[in-house]
């Protein structure tokens, strides 16, 4: 009994976890918009790399456990390791991209970061909720031994680093000086890598 009860918890961090991804990454796409900052746009994409993530290792999880002997003779053993080489590639595209582009910024355009009071408000507003929504579940997370649950964690503590970086670059960019906000970017995605392969 005791143990059917850790399994419905651990199942519950799961689902909580998973509908959390969801909802705040529809907050932190509005937040890009509302901002176009590029710190937050990565932070946002780092956000759907999370997704992407558990949709993949759920797929291949799903597909191996449906074998189709006539289809797949051998087996679907290598779906696993197909979805994490198709994971990575992804991963290391949008990260490459948000590179470029704010390498683009720093060296090529003319624009100005200007927040209005209003979007300063929204954005702050935003990402200080989904950031504090993450850590709370990392501490829940944290008290499970189940090692998926463990993962889930580490997953929500990557989270909260790239949140307040891409937070921090925007304010910074907003009050001091333009470029804060694409080394913010280039910063956040360099822990593309940490945040999504490492709980995997």
């Amino acid at each position: 009994e005791e143990r059917d009860k850790l399994a419905k918890s651990e199942t519950f961090a799961i689902r909580i976890s998973n509908v959390a991804n969801m909802v705040l990454f529809a907050a932190k796409v509005y937040a890009s918009v509302r901002s176009g900052s590029l710190a937050i746009i990565a932070s946002t994409l780092d956000s759907l790399l999370d997704l992407l993530s558990g949709f993949i290792l759920w797929f291949t999880a799903f597909s191996m456990q449906t074998p189709n002997p006539y289809q797949y003779p051998i087996g679907k053993k290598r779906m696993q390791p197909l979805g994490i080489l198709v994971f990575a590639s992804v991963m290391a595209t949008l990260g490459l991209q948000i590179i470029l582009e704010s390498l683009r910024t720093l060296i090529y355009s003319d624009n100005t970061f200007n927040l209005t009071k209003e979007q300063e408000r929204w954005v702050v507003g935003i990402m200080l909720s989904v950031t504090l929504v993450k850590f709370v579940l990392m501490i829940y997370c944290r008290s499970f031994t189940n090692e998926i649950v463990k993962a889930y964690a580490q997953d929500h503590f990557f989270d909260v680093i790239t949140n307040v970086i891409g937070l921090i670059a925007a304010l910074l960019a907003n009050y001091f000086d333009d470029w804060m906000d694409p080394v913010g970017a280039i910063i956040v995605s360099k822990y593309f890598p940490y945040a999504n392969l490492y709980p995997s």
